[in-house]
């Protein structure tokens, strides 16, 4: 999305993007797309550094939730409540 900040790239940056959205009101839909096994090669991906970065990105999402102070998708504060 052109003009929101991530500060996370990789499998963070993708849970960081939606989160945002959801908290900016946006709308969400589904792409379906079919994976396949990998046969050659191995995955980079950090299973227990993503896993604790995504509880961290939860928690952070969670305290802006509730706090009522959502940023916009663009990054500038917000409040949740409707003026």
């Amino acid at each position: 999305m052109l003009g929101m900040s991530l500060e996370h790239s990789g499998f963070l940056g993708v849970a960081e993007m939606l989160g945002k959205l959801d908290l900016a009101g946006m709308k969400i839909v589904e792409y379906p797309t079919t994976l396949s096994v990998r046969v050659l090669g191995y995955s980079k991906m950090k299973v227990a550094r993503t896993i604790t970065g995504h509880f961290s990105l939860l928690a952070s999402l969670l305290k802006q939730r509730v706090s009522g102070k959502v940023r916009s998708v663009s990054g500038e504060a917000r409040s949740a409540k409707p003026a």
